[in-house]
């Protein structure tokens, strides 16, 4: 699969479909604009939408990057990969070694090699698992200048020397520093051997090595003593926590066995397998530098300008517990590079405390695409409703009255009142309510996780900007049924039920049942024509006469009108049943029916009667009355639905 990949490109990989949602193809296009997923716990997202959607980015060939929130997460991508043949290119990094300062320093090409990169990279991890609520404030901003400055010229002096950048030199380097004016306290020290004895001659007379000299020698000691073990501390809280265990082993190992380039040219995939659950901080670091080296390496990636490159996927289920400030920006220029970002959460508050407000804000406004599950979140909810937007729906109202009086002579009134009228009003598209009832999946869902989805700036194919959905969950037969598929009815809002009958709405039972009986009048007026029991009622003339028969005949009036309803809805419900599709009743707004129109339609059937009758063993003519009565009945339905508009309740 993977050796083939230009062979497969017949067509833009871009318009390959990855789910097609009621009609709606969503692309690999789409994807590129990034994805969130919410619902609360248990409402099915991960094995619903994210499932659906991991098997396609697999089968398409993509490489990726998935970080593991549950200990059970690992697996889940081990059988993810399993049923699309994929297992050949997953990676775990539990068993691979990236020195990612070394790899930064090291790397070739524009940019490459540059100390404020390094920096960045260092503070970007430190910055996980901060309560991001509370930051910003001034004496934040002074600190990370602080900690900023000391690292840039602590790297710089071991990039001079052509040390290995490392967190054990750079925490050498800073503990050997002058602490005081006497430099004989240090002349014997790492950081004064690396200024006076390894950095060469010819490297001395760089601004770059003027400007670290001086921060040790002349202003780094100046510091106030709390000053500047604060500020010393601001590095090692974090580096001491790097440079043990297992966090040791992987990222700071002389060589360097994982290639995180591998990911879009030979599409590995890389499982972060540290998970949060079990690794607590450790995994948040060890998940925030791969995180933060992915992004800055998918966005510089030789083949951007490519039509034929490969799409990748940055993947993080539960992703407050990955949140990286570099995520909002990475994600304003996500598309270009070609990553497919899914992020998955409960609510917004996950995503509060992750990033903070604005952060987060900033973040769902660059992630294009929405899927809501079942959540029972006020706040997430009322967003997701606002996101949607709103439209001009109308509402019914009611009024019932009645009175009574009565006199000592006896004298009773009583009168009743009754009114009904519908108003206009801008209300929300999806009510935030509507996301507490979606399916949930499992024996009390029918194994169907309903959503709701929603793409920024798109009109789907039912004229609205957002639609209703499910995916099947793999069906055990938990909730007691003895075939697949052949779920018991479960309760829904309004005390209706969805199951097998949710196809067939209640009036389309009620139509063709009335249609049936009503036939039978005029079958009973042509039994008795044919059987010889018919009665004249009334002569009219010569030619015409009323009998019992004809009053039966009459009733094809109903008849008809009632078969031009079910011949109505009779296509939407093999469509429904086609497409395993839910229909919903639609309720509508009543137009003005002229009184002149009804009567007129009805004084016309009397003269239809007649002439059928006149004409019934004549097949043709009989044929030819028929097809202008059931004409007559369309044009007298067009003008009772004239002016009838649908009412969103």
């Amino acid at each position: 699969m993977i050796g083939n990949w230009g062979n497969k490109m017949k067509k833009s990989i871009l318009d390959e479909v990855i789910l097609n949602i009621e009609g709606n193809p969503w692309t690999v296009r789409d994807a590129c604009t990034g994805t969130m997923v919410f619902g609360m716990t248990g409402s099915g997202k991960s094995s619903g939408p994210l499932h659906k959607i991991a098997g396609k980015f697999l089968s398409m060939g993509c490489g990726g990057v998935v970080f593991c929130a549950k200990p059970d997460e690992c697996n889940t991508w081990i059988k993810y990969a399993g049923e699309e043949h994929r297992e050949n290119d997953l990676l775990f990094l539990s068993k691979e070694t990236f020195n990612y300062l070394d790899h930064e320093s090291k790397r070739t090409g524009t940019g490459g090699g540059q100390i404020e990169n390094l920096v960045n990279l260092y503070l970007e991890i430190s910055n996980m698992g901060k309560d991001k609520k509370n930051s910003g404030s001034g004496n934040d901003d002074y600190w990370q200048a602080a900690v900023r400055q000391m690292l840039r010229n602590s790297m710089t002096l071991l990039q001079l020397a052509k040390q290995p950048i490392t967190l054990e030199n750079v925490h050498d380097l800073i503990s050997s520093a002058p602490s005081s004016a006497n430099p004989g306290l240090t002349d014997s020290g790492y950081c004064a051997n690396l200024m006076d004895i390894v950095i060469p001659l010819d490297k001395r007379d760089t601004p770059e090595y003027q400007i670290a000299r001086t921060y040790f020698l002349e202003e780094f000691f100046t510091l106030d003593d709390r000053t500047r073990s604060n500020t010393i501390s601001s590095f090692t809280v974090t580096a001491d926590a790097m440079q043990r265990g297992e966090l040791a082993r992987c990222f700071s190992s002389p060589e360097s066995s994982l290639h995180l380039e591998d990911i879009y040219r030979r599409g590995k995939i890389l499982i972060c397998d540290y998970d949060q659950k079990s690794w607590g901080r450790l995994g948040q670091y060890a998940a925030g530098i791969i995180k933060y080296c992915f992004e800055m390496m998918i966005e510089r990636r030789e083949d951007i300008a490519d039509p034929e490159a490969r799409p990748v996927f940055l993947w993080a289920d539960e992703c407050q517990f990955f949140a990286i400030d570099y995520d909002q920006k990475f994600q304003t220029t996500a598309r270009s590079s070609r990553t497919l970002t899914v992020y998955a959460t409960q609510n917004l508050g996950n995503l509060f405390d992750g990033y903070g407000k604005d952060k987060a804000n900033s973040l769902l406004g660059n992630l294009g695409t929405k899927f809501f599950c079942q959540n029972g979140e006020f706040e997430t909810n009322e967003w997701a409703s606002k996101s949607i937007g709103q439209e001009i729906i109308y509402r019914r109202s009611k009024n019932f009255g009645d009175s009574k009086s009565s006199s000592m002579k006896g004298d009773d009134n009583k009168s009743l009142s009754y009114s009904e009228g519908f108003s206009e009003q801008k209300d929300y598209r999806v009510d935030p309510g509507d996301f507490t009832t979606l399916q949930t999946g499992g024996p009390r869902g029918q194994c169907k996780v309903g959503f709701i989805f929603w793409q920024s700036g798109r009109v789907l194919n039912n004229g609205n900007v957002f639609v209703r959905s499910f995916i099947e969950q793999e069906c055990r037969l938990a909730c007691g049924a003895k075939q697949k598929r052949k779920c018991p009815q479960i309760p829904t809002a309004g005390g209706e039920y969805i199951g097998t009958n949710r196809f067939y709405l209640p009036g389309d039972i009620a139509y063709a049942v009335c249609f049936l009986i009503a036939s039978l009048i005029p079958a009973a007026g042509l039994y008795l024509i044919l059987s010889g029991n018919d009665r004249v009622i009334a002569y009219i003339n010569d030619q015409y006469y009323c009998c019992i028969s004809t009053l039966c005949f009459y009733s094809l009036s109903i008849v008809i009108d009632l078969g031009c309803e079910c011949a109505k809805r009779l296509p939407s419900v093999i469509y429904s049943v086609w497409t395993q599709t839910p229909r919903q009743e639609k309720k509508i707004l009543k137009g003005i029916i002229y009184q002149d129109a009804v009567l007129g339609y009805y004084a016309i059937c009397v003269i239809m009667t007649l002439w059928l009758q006149y004409n019934l063993f004549d097949l043709r003519e009989a044929g030819f009355i028929l097809l202008c009565w059931i004409g007559l009945c369309a044009f007298f339905r067009f003008l009772r639905m004239s002016g009838k508009r649908e009412i969103k309740e």
